[in-house]
């Protein structure tokens, strides 16, 4: 599982939860008896299954270990705070996506040309810093913290490619 691919499955795993009106914080906290902030890889498969039962356990064991701890727990603080960054990032990046769709509806705008002058190292790739520029020459402001989070909601290694937009 690539990290992009993960950052979609924590994304989508979020939606569901609120979708289902589950709180995975709560139901991780229901396992921590001694408030350690971590659970036992069992423990938080079994949360998983709460979610959805049919979640395969390759999948759950690929989403847990960047949350193991030094003692083999899985540290549910800071995978529940990932989840919930992720779903706030898809959010914004979705309000980004309408405010350009807007702007090409309102007028006869080229996205191809719009990338190829965001990148300014022609390289056929945009750097963060290209991308929160472009941004800003697009009419689309954003602070910067929201801006963070559409950049790591859009990319997967620090670029977007412009060949990948077709």
């Amino acid at each position: 599982m690539t990290s992009a691919e993960m950052n979609r499955y924590l994304s989508a795993l979020g939606e569901e939860c609120r979708v289902k009106g589950f709180n995975l914080r709560l139901n991780f906290i229901k396992y921590d008896s001694i408030e350690t902030g971590k659970v036992s890889y069992y423990e938080f498969r079994n949360c998983m299954e709460k979610i959805n039962p049919q979640v395969d356990s390759q999948i759950v064991y690929k989403i847990s270990c960047p949350f193991i701890t030094q003692d083999n727990r899985i540290d549910y603080n800071k995978f529940v705070k990932e989840v919930d960054h992720l779903v706030r990032a898809k959010a914004l990046f979705n309000e980004l996506l309408d405010q350009i769709i807007e702007r090409f509806e309102a007028g006869d705008t080229n996205l191809f040309e719009i990338f190829q002058s965001v990148d300014k190292s022609s390289n056929g790739r945009l750097s963060r810093k290209e991308f929160e520029d472009g941004l800003q020459d697009f009419g689309v402001y954003a602070s910067l913290h929201a801006a963070s989070a559409r950049h790591r909601c859009c990319y997967t290694h620090q670029t977007l490619q412009i060949a990948t937009l077709y």
